[in-house]
């Protein structure tokens, strides 16, 4: 049994490219069951496969004595095995980020962050987890509670962040291991939490797996690992054509926000272009969220028949919005009510500077004569998005003159046209997407009549003439 059992293990890591020939293997080794044979069985093939090997536990330190004794007892069989050690604990610290988050996640973040910075220092380039064949149907059970999509059914991949965090036991159960420990007497110690009944994966193990085995189909985790693999198959093949439609363009993701092109996007079918909104997301994120069920779906929506300007709100402080042809999806911007009040009255001396939203501008007001060979009719000018300049009869200007953000409801009367528009409706027509409307500066006259919305629409007060004399001159600057 245990030749045969390593062996599958060996045949496992090959397959899946887990471990090659020079590779130095960190083992997180908790004490636990499935750790401390998975050590043993690392340790069996390190000559085989050609590899060094490592190891190190961390104690959450919220179990006190007991904590300690187990690192003493992964401590005792590392020197057994002469496998170089290393340990750590969280202390005080773990309990002060649980203020902040779950428990488990906050034990979680604090334990891989232990172990990258171990792998770094003893220049390991794998770290390998004792998760295995139960762990992987109880998080697919788990995630298929929750409402999963298909990436979640997934389940726990043989490998993740780029091949550095590895898994060698994921089609070895735990009857087996029990087995493999018994054999080759591999002691190990039971976390207490494990049989508490307060976390769902635990309820799960104890009573629903057992239950449905016993009363409907003994090959129920079975089952739920195929389902897991299968849809594993499936997430990477739409992986593979959501890949080759990122390259095309049609979602892209920088730094602060994914981009998604919609009329591109909806010729896809419908699986793809939802997976391809999920893995942006997942990226722009850095693997925190996976985007599924309703928050997807809405997502999806705005995308295939949203309005411009519609907004959806998404886990993890995010927002979706449609501007015309694409969807943004960034941090929520929350504009102040109070944004109005950001309002400066324009001196005719110096720069002006003003903040609207994220952005900082100067507005600078010159003053020249016309010449008499000159244009009348001046278009907008300006030599770039974020450099603007327009030119208006100085002495039919209804001084002082403000500068703030745009208003809801507000108008202006376009040069050239009669009548009036609504600020909301120039932004439609020039096409200025809703995120970049609050941050562009108005310029207003003494009359709080609309002088120029700075890039987009000049009014058709105080216009040149051949009675001009003295022209006004207005360049809007955003400050870098």
């Amino acid at each position: 049994m245990a030749f045969q059992l390593v062996d599958k293990v060996r045949r496992y890591i090959v397959e899946k490219s887990l471990i090659e020939a020079g590779d130095k293997v960190l083992a997180a080794v908790s004490a636990g069951l499935d750790s401390m044979v998975m050590l043993e069985m690392l340790h069996r093939l390190s000559g085989v496969l050609g590899f060094a090997l490592a190891a190190a536990h961390f104690d959450h330190g919220l179990r006190g004595e007991q904590g300690a004794q187990e690192g003493e007892l992964v401590r005792r069989k590392c020197e057994s095995l002469a496998i170089p050690f290393e340990s750590g604990s969280a202390g005080g610290s773990l309990l002060e980020a649980a203020l902040k988050e779950n428990l488990q996640e906050a034990a979680r973040t604090a334990r891989y962050a232990f172990l990258r910075d171990c792998a770094r220092k003893a220049g390991c380039n794998r770290i390998a987890t004792g998760h295995h064949r139960d762990d992987q149907a109880e998080t697919v059970l788990m995630r298929l509670i929750k409402g999963s999509g298909l990436a979640g059914l997934a389940g726990i991949q043989p490998s993740s962040d780029s091949g550095k965090l590895i898994r060698p036991l994921l089609t070895t159960s735990r009857a087996e291991l029990e087995e493999f420990a018994r054999e080759n007497e591999i002691a190990w110690a039971e976390d207490p939490t494990n049989a508490t009944e307060k976390y769902l994966r635990n309820r799960l193990r104890h009573r629903l797996i057992p239950e449905i085995e016993k009363k409907y189909d003994p090959d129920f985790s079975e089952n739920l690992v195929r389902l897991g693999e299968e849809a594993a198959l499936f997430r990477r093949f739409l992986d593979d054509r959501t890949k080759e439609l990122m390259e095309k363009g049609l979602a892209v993701v920088n730094k602060d926000a994914v981009e998604i092109d919609c009329p591109g996007t909806v010729d896809q079918p419908l699986l793809l272009r939802r997976n391809l909104i999920s893995r942006a997301v997942f990226e722009l994120t850095h693997g925190e969220l996976i985007l599924s069920g309703r928050p997807l779906n809405a997502v999806e929506r705005l995308v295939t028949c949203g309005q411009s300007g519609r907004q959806v709100d998404l886990p993890r402080g995010l927002a979706a919005y449609r501007e015309f042809d694409s969807v943004k999806i960034t941090r929520k911007k929350i504009w102040s009510t109070k944004a109005e009040m950001n309002v400066v009255e324009l001196k005719e001396a110096g720069i002006n500077a003003l903040r609207i939203g994220s952005l900082s501008w100067e507005i600078e007001l010159g003053m020249e004569k016309r010449k008499q060979d000159a244009s009348i009719e001046l278009p907008e000018q300006g030599s770039g998005a974020d450099f603007y300049e327009e030119r208006f009869d100085r002495d039919r200007v209804r001084w002082p003159l403000s500068a703030g953000p745009w208003r809801e409801g507000e108008q202006i009367r376009p040069f050239g046209l009669d009548g009036r528009k609504k600020l909301k409706k120039v932004f439609i027509e020039k096409r200025i997407p809703g995120s970049q409307r609050h941050e562009m500066p108005v310029i207003r006259d003494a009359g709080n009549e609309v002088l120029w919305i700075c890039g987009v629409c000049r009014s058709n007060l105080a216009p040149l003439s051949r009675d001009t004399v003295n022209v006004l001159v207005i360049r809007a600057r955003q400050r870098k």
